[in-house]
C-alpha cells in the first residue's frame, strides 16, 4: 500500500469537481488518490501490526490464533516479563508472578507475559496452552503462581480479582478489573 506524504494535504469535493485552483498542488490528471485504507495504514493500526509509543503498543493480529503467546491488544514494555502466557504483576520495578494468596502480588497492576522479548499483555486476547473453565466463563486470579482459574478464590485472606474470560479454543480475553476483595 503507498503510504501518504506527511505534508499531504486532504479536501472533500465530490468526483466531477476539477481540483485545478482549489487547493491541489497537482492538474486533475496528476492527483494522487488514496482510499481509506491508506490513511489507516500511514497512521498506524489498521490492517495488522502495532501502533508504537515509547511504553505502550496496540497489537492487531492478521494470522490466526494458534501458538501459545499469541496475543492482540494493549502491551506496555516496561521491563521484561519472564513467563509466557502466565499472570504478573508490577511491583514497581519489575514484574513477578501474581498470586491471589495475597493482596501485594493481586491488587496491582497486571499482565500476561507476552513472548521471550519481555512485553506484557494488560488488555487484549492472548491463547494460552490450557485456558481454564469453558467458554463463557468468567476468569479469576489463582492462588497458585501466574495462573488463571474460572472458581474465584474462597480462602481466609485470599483475594478475588476478576482478570478476564475464556473465550472458548484455549483463547482468554484479558482485562483485569481494577477492582479486588480480601476475604475475611
Amino acid at each position: 500500500m503507498p503510504q501518504i506524504p506527511l505534508d499531504q494535504k486532504f479536501h472533500t469535493l465530490d468526483a466531477n469537481t476539477p481540483t485545478k485552483e482549489r487547493g491541489s498542488a497537482q492538474a486533475d490528471g496528476l492527483r494522487e488518490i488514496y482510499t481509506m485504507q491508506d490513511i489507516v495504514d500511514t497512521a498506524g493500526g489498521g490492517g495488522g501490526g502495532a501502533t508504537e509509543g515509547v511504553d505502550v503498543s496496540f497489537i492487531v493480529r492478521e494470522d490466526a490464533y494458534g501458538s501459545i503467546g499469541d496475543h492482540e491488544g494493549t502491551v506496555l514494555t516496561i521491563g521484561p516479563v519472564a513467563a509466557l502466557a502466565q499472570v504478573h504483576y508490577w511491583d514497581g520495578t519489575g514484574w513477578s508472578l501474581a498470586n491471589a494468596s495475597a493482596a501485594g502480588t493481586a491488587s496491582g497492576l497486571l499482565c500476561l507475559g507476552t513472548a521471550a522479548n519481555g512485553d506484557a499483555l494488560v488488555e487484549g486476547i492472548m491463547q494460552l496452552g490450557a485456558a481454564p473453565g469453558a467458554a463463557g466463563n468468567i476468569l479469576y486470579l489463582n492462588t497458585s503462581n501466574g495462573t488463571l482459574t474460572a472458581v474465584a478464590p474462597t480462602g481466609s485472606t485470599e483475594i478475588v480479582r476478576v482478570c478476564g474470560y475464556n473465550l472458548g479454543g484455549n483463547r482468554v480475553y484479558f482485562n483485569p478489573s481494577k477492582d479486588w476483595l480480601e476475604i475475611t
